[in-house]
């Protein structure tokens, strides 16, 4: 897929939808609301996506920047937008487009997944220390992939939702996902399917929208940390505030450019 169409340039027009039906969206989006909803630094999202955060921080008074290499997504933000509006910059992690000064850099709802090879994986943690403020934090979270549950649903389809189409008043819309899990490389194939159905059951239409997606384990997160220079703060476990282990659901990172730092 050529960089002018992405998968998620084709996510945009249901994306809330599909994300509603992830048990962890309300929680992570609640997360960052209240972790950062106070601050008055200029603050970065990575893969702003529809703007429910960047959005939801704008309306408290946070000073913030959007960026998503996604345009479809970037005027869905703005579609969503309120009385305060947040900067919106189409680019890629690898290569921000700004110079040192933002307080706070968040990548929200497991984004970083979508770095599937090394140096761009390297090159992200690099470039948001680069645009970090010395004792600036870079806040994302990730799933702690549970192998149990992965295995035994490999392959299998999930509602995510299903509801009117306000396009069409005799159709429902329901969209799909399936993962179909490549264990030795950590990762995996999305698949989603967008259907648009009749009360009869008929299907009117139907489009996939597919992508490859990366997990990570603590120690290879926390590589990336101190390869760039970070220092740890913390490692959640879960939303609320927990300490990370083994058998956590999540893992949510908080990291800070050292107060010396010269870049």
């Amino acid at each position: 897929m050529s960089p002018k169409s992405r998968p998620h340039d084709h996510l945009a027009d249901v994306y809330d939808r599909w994300l509603a039906g992830d048990e962890s969206a309300k929680r992570c989006l609640d997360f960052y609301l209240q972790r950062l909803g106070g601050v008055r630094d200029l603050t970065l999202e990575l893969g702003v996506g529809t703007g429910r955060i960047t959005n939801g921080l704008a309306t408290r008074g946070v000073p913030i920047v959007g960026l998503d290499h996604a345009l479809p997504m970037l005027q869905q933000t703005r579609e969503n937008q309120s009385s305060r509006s947040p900067g919106l910059i189409q680019g890629q992690f690898q290569y921000l487009p700004f110079r040192q000064v933002f307080s706070a850099v968040i990548c929200p709802m497991r984004t970083i997944g979508h770095l599937l090879k090394p140096a761009d994986q390297q090159a992200v943690f690099s470039e948001v220390f680069r645009v970090l403020k010395p004792g600036g934090t870079f806040t994302f979270d990730h799933y702690n992939i549970d192998l149990d549950w992965a295995a035994a649903h490999n392959s299998q389809p999930r509602v995510m939702h299903a509801g009117p189409d306000t396009a069409r008043e005799d159709a429902a819309v329901l969209i799909w996902d399936r993962y179909d899990y490549n264990f030795p490389c950590q990762q995996l194939h999305c698949t989603v399917t967008i259907e648009q159905v009749g009360m009869a059951g008929s299907i009117y239409s139907s489009r996939n929208v597919n992508f490859d997606f990366r997990w990570f384990t603590y120690k290879e997160i926390n590589d990336l940390a101190v390869n760039s220079g970070f220092e740890v703060v913390e490692c959640y476990g879960d939303f609320s505030g927990a300490p990370f282990k083994e058998s956590s659901e999540h893992m949510i990172w908080i990291l800070r450019k050292p107060i010396a730092a010269n870049v």
